[in-house]
């Protein structure tokens, strides 16, 4: 805005007083604030379309709804527009954005004419959310918002830059609810208009509270206040954000969690301090309404002078089904206090809601042996652990083997184990009978188990468990003795079989007159190929007319085997 002098005044700077609130107000180059009229007659210039004019007519009402103020326009297509000619006007200009002019009288501070400009911008002039802040900046401004703003000017307000206000960044002082858009004069232009001109009645009776997510981010550098729209947070950390819906942030939220919405609280009426009761809904639709699902109410004191930046924790109800939804904050939603207008009393966040998570961990896992030979049965003892803050489905635990103690999902093992649906902090400790694998002998492998991925299971990367290591090894060699052949008085060929079963094994005859035997002979080595060898070795010495016992022993890596005890007696000595 530019406040210029009337005829004689040379052109005065743009400067302003601060006050004990946030608002403030230019200053007189004579010293002390400008005196502007609290109410004005402005002609409507003819090159102003009629839909532009009733766009401004509304922003011109709403900035002067509560204080002692009225900025009158007059329809009445003024061909004759300029500044400093005595008459205020309303008009479109080569101007960049839009500002308010004033004149003041030669040697005095009172304004006799203010000139509203609207320059070359794309101009939205419907209450629709279809400009700034909800389309990407530079593909319009509301008309409405922007004559809000300079009717502040124009009743004396300069801009401000230290907390969320309409005389700041005009455009993101808004609310909505569905695709309609309000913009209001906000508490900060109330309360400087109302402490400049006065209220506009003498009971409080012009009263009104309004609701954003909007608040304020810091100064712009150049006078006024930058907004943002707020969070949905927990533990004053952003919940993810997982889309957009008309460049607002779309934020996912798990059901039955308790969330945080960041909102702001403006009590823009006559009334010194109001006490409103808050809503809060869940709607399918971007319309909020008490129609919608009522989660909790709250009433919160909001005095006037700075608006009221807050967080409201609310919880979605456990049993919502996924899917998109609107999170609103509803203030006055019983329409408790007599306003001017309930159009801002909305303010929403977009969410979407996740099923309720759990967390399927394995706080143990054992086997109860960790030696196994090929084939051989074995038990898996686990207990699955739900960490998660909600309850899980039913699932099935599998069992795997690899080459790394971090459990695979590529090489299953045994037969899986179903559970049921398991509490948060509920765990299920059971056994499971599995049989080892044909590896060969002898390997090193490890054995875990993992739980399938069920159901609202936001993490998944801890379902398995750390792979117990065991030791494969070939099954012993299958050794038996068989006969004597070939007997003399002092010779026999003695008969075996040996499987040697994949290993390396070396075979010996042992014999002698007791089952202490005493006496052994190696036939040789067998394996490590599987099949059964026939073994077979004459021994000679004996002793005629003698029983004699007998055994195959086959010695391998593991350990010895040993064949059943055979006998035979030699023949008769000579000259018997």
């Amino acid at each position: 805005m530019k406040i210029l002098p009337r005829i004689v005044l040379p052109l005065a700077l743009v400067v302003f007083t601060g006050h004990a609130n946030a608002y403030n107000y230019f200053t007189c180059s004579l010293g002390g604030e400008l005196n502007f009229p609290g109410h004005i007659s402005m002609n409507f210039a003819d090159n102003l379309s009629t839909v532009e004019k009733a766009a401004i007519t509304r922003g011109l009402q709403r900035a002067t709804q509560v204080s002692d103020t009225s900025i009158t326009a007059i329809n009445n297509f003024d061909d004759d527009y300029e500044g400093n000619n005595t008459e205020s006007e309303i008009y479109r200009d080569n101007i960049p954005t839009a500002d308010c002019r004033s004149w003041v009288t030669t040697g005095t501070c009172n304004v006799v004419e203010v000139d509203m400009r609207f320059g070359n911008l794309t101009w939205v002039t419907t209450d629709n959310s279809q400009h700034e802040p909800y389309i990407p900046p530079g593909t319009g401004r509301n008309m409405t918002g922007v004559a809000v703003h300079e009717a502040g000017h124009c009743l004396g307000l300069a801009h401000s830059d230290n907390i969320y206000n309409m005389m700041g960044h005009d455009w993101t002082h808004v609310t909505r609810n569905g695709t309609a858009a309000y913009y209001g004069p906000g508490e900060d232009m109330s309360d400087g208009l109302i402490d400049k001109h006065g209220k506009k009645s003498t009971n409080d009776s012009n009263r009104d509270v309004g609701i954003t997510v909007f608040r304020y981010q810091g100064p712009d550098g150049g006078g006024y206040s930058r907004h943002m729209a707020g969070e949905i947070t927990q533990a004053s950390v952003a919940v993810p954000v997982v889309g957009s819906f008309d460049e607002q942030d779309v934020y996912q939220v798990v059901a039955g969690e308790t969330v945080q919405m960041e909102l702001t609280l403006e009590n823009n009426g006559e009334k010194n301090a109001e006490l409103p009761t808050i809503g809060y809904y869940l709607s399918t639709n971007s319309s909020i309404s008490t129609l919608d699902t009522l989660l909790r109410t709250n009433a919160i004191s909001i005095g006037r002078g700075f608006p009221l930046e807050t967080a409201i924790s609310v919880t979605i109800p456990v049993g919502t089904a996924p899917g998109n939804y609107f999170l609103g904050a509803y203030i006055d939603h019983e329409n408790e206090i007599p306003e001017v207008t309930n159009a801002n009393n909305v303010a929403y966040y977009p969410i979407e809601v996740v099923p309720p998570s759990s967390d399927l961990t394995f706080p143990f896992f054992a086997l109860s042996k960790t030696t196994l030979a090929l084939n051989e049965e074995f038990t898996a003892y686990t207990i699955v652990r739900n960490d998660g803050d909600y309850a899980s489905t039913a699932g099935n635990i599998h069992y795997y083997i690899s080459q790394s103690p971090n459990t695979s999902k590529l090489n299953p093992v045994g037969s899986s184990t179903p559970f049921a649906p398991l509490a948060s902090g509920a765990q299920r400790a059971g056994n499971t009978l599995l049989q080892a694998p044909q590896y060969e002998p002898t390997s090193t492998r490890y054995i875990g188990a993992c739980v399938e991925d069920v159901a609202n299971e936001l993490v998944i990367n801890n379902n398995c468990s750390t792979g117990v290591e065991v030791q494969i090894k070939a099954p012993p060699p299958v050794v038996l003795s068989w006969l004597a052949t070939d007997i003399t008085a002092t010779s026999a060929t003695l008969h075996g079989t040996v499987d040697p079963n994949g290993a390396t094994a070396t075979a010996y005859f042992e014999w002698g007159e007791t089952t202490a035997y005493g006496n052994s002979v190696v036939y040789g080595q067998e394996g490590p190929e599987p099949g059964v060898v026939a073994v077979s070795k004459t021994i000679s010495g004996l002793t005629c007319n003698t029983q004699y016992h007998f055994r195959l022993r086959v010695v391998e890596a593991d350990g010895i085997v040993y064949g059943d005890d055979r006998t035979f007696t030699t023949g008769s000595c000579p000259g018997c």
